[in-house]
């Protein structure tokens, strides 16, 4: 907080700038002094009472300044302006008030009370022939982020009347943004009273204050608002956290001192943001990895099942092993997760294969029979068959045939689209097939185009009336002679271009690598 200064009147019923702009005293002067090179600047609107000699001033406009040069030194400067200066013949003018000097110097002590002295003089500058008015005296204080207060004893020269100078008051902190106060002070021209008000952001530079006061058995009273401007050091730290209210970015709740960005004043309860509160966390500085294994102590786990293969590459991380970080029960090189056969070691998916054909013995429904040679062990049921699932097609051991020219199926074809369709009945992760029609040669282009490909359709319909295949999973497209896969110049070559095949759709057969 900034250090109080001189506030006493240089007239009765007087508003002083100095005092009601800084934390500390109205009318009375406290003796603790801001860090050293902090600087303020203020204005005051006020209203004053009739003065003793009948004289009123009105609507005054206050200008202050003031500086430490040091830690225990303070100088403040005050000149105030009337809006409305109204002598006792009732002339009224605007004016310049009594120009107003003072200093503070005080000693902050072990016990944490401040001692010093004060002094203060007005110079003459206004329109009435006033003398030079003063004080000089001890003063006492204290001040915290919570609370604060001050006690003035000497003596003091006030519109040509001398006599003693005896006060007391205090404030409290409600929030960092304001300060509530009151004062009472014996002076050589009666009892006054105060109360105040202080606003501002203690990040902040700017203040505000309200004021209002009296003297006791008499008509003279005062009321003011005024801001201020500062630069320099603060000494609030509301949350008594060691960090000042003009740096602390959270000047209500106390920085927790764990060595986690320590320097913004706010606590941190859970440092690593992992959701576990630093209390409970035995790593607070590192986040938990929440992954189902120990996630309650605030702790990451790297490699839970301790096997020296980190989680993020461990396929069985929950469970140590040495294959992908799997175990193998058997030690056939497949990891259980993968071993068809985990307790019998084997050489097909970890299975014995008796019949040699891929299939492993559990899923060989044929296991003394070799299945197809290029059927997809994966899709294949191990047993000899004419329509099996390899590479990216359905390969067919036998052909479709067709009447001549025509695309009517022929009923020895039935039993193969048959197979097919079981094929396809049984893989319902295959979603889309393209039915491909091709012909030989013979004839005109655009005839060969038509005509396979209304044998593609023909197909087609078959499967999805006689087979119950979904028609959105198969999809019929002719090519004529565009495509042979044997020449054309002879009769077999011929005969193996004039074809119905089965194609796994491109986009499946890149969903399948």
């Amino acid at each position: 907080m900034i250090a109080l200064l001189l506030s006493l009147s240089a007239h009765a019923g007087d508003l002083s700038l100095a005092g009601a702009s800084q934390p500390g005293g109205v009318e009375l002067v406290d003796p603790v002094v801001s860090a050293t090179g902090d600087v303020w600047l203020g204005t005051a609107v006020t209203d004053v009472d009739f003065l003793a000699d009948e004289t009123r001033r009105l609507s005054a406009v206050r200008f202050a300044a003031g500086g430490a040069p040091t830690d225990r030194l303070r100088f403040d400067v005050e000149l105030p302006m009337y809006a409305a200066y109204i002598d006792a013949a009732g002339q009224s003018s605007t004016a310049i008030g009594d120009l107003r000097v003072g200093a503070t110097y005080g000693v902050d002590t072990e016990t944490g009370i401040s001692l010093g002295g004060f002094g203060w003089a007005t110079v003459p500058t206004g329109p009435t022939d006033t003398t030079i008015g003063g004080a000089a005296g001890i003063a006492a204080g204290q001040q915290t982020d919570r609370y604060g207060w001050r006690a003035n004893i000497g003596p003091a020269r006030i519109d040509g009347v001398t006599g003693a100078w005896i006060g007391a008051g205090g404030e409290r902190a409600v929030s960092p943004w304001a300060r509530l106060g009151a004062e009472a002070a014996l002076a050589p021209d009666g009892l006054r009273v105060s109360a105040l008000a202080r606003f501002g952001a203690p990040q902040g530079a700017l203040g505000g204050w309200v004021l209002a006061g009296t003297a006791i058995g008499d008509s003279r009273y005062r009321a003011g608002a005024g801001l201020t401007w500062r630069w320099g050091s603060g000494r609030g730290d509301f949350d008594e956290d060691g960090l000042v209210d003009s740096i602390d970015e959270c000047p209500f709740a106390p920085e927790d001192d764990d060595d986690f960005e320590d320097a913004d004043g706010c606590p941190d309860p859970d440092n690593d943001q992992d959701g576990i509160s630093d209390v409970m966390d035995i790593c607070p500085l590192e986040a938990e990895d929440v992954d189902t294994f120990e996630d309650d102590d605030g702790c990451p786990d790297p490699d839970n099942d301790r096997d020296a293969v980190l989680d993020v590459d461990d396929r069985c991380p929950l469970t140590a092993g040495l294959l992908d970080g799997c175990p193998d029960r058997d030690g056939d090189g497949f990891a259980d997760i993968d071993d068809l056969c985990p307790d019998v070691p084997g050489p097909v998916m970890g299975c014995l294969d008796t019949d040699s054909d891929g299939v492993p013995d559990p899923r060989d429904r044929c296991p003394l029979q070799p299945g197809p040679p290029d059927a997809d062990p994966r899709r294949s049921d191990g047993c000899p068959a004419i329509a099996f699932f390899g590479g990216d097609q359905i390969i067919i051991q036998q052909k479709v045939y067709f009447d001549l020219d025509s695309s009517r199926i022929r009923a020895d074809s039935y039993a193969l689209l048959d197979a097919v369709a079981a094929r396809l009945r049984e893989n319902p992760d295959i979603r889309l097939i393209e039915i491909a029609g091709h012909t030989d040669d013979t004839g005109p282009d655009d005839y060969n185009r038509r005509l396979s490909r209304s044998r593609a359709a023909a197909v087609r319909r078959y499967l999805v009336e006689e087979g119950r295949i979904p028609p959105e999973r198969l999809h019929s497209e002719g090519y004529g002679e565009a495509r042979p896969i044997a020449g054309n110049e002879t009769d077999a070559g011929r005969a193996t271009n004039r074809r119905v095949e089965f194609l796994i759709d491109s986009t499946e057969r890149e969903n399948r690598r």
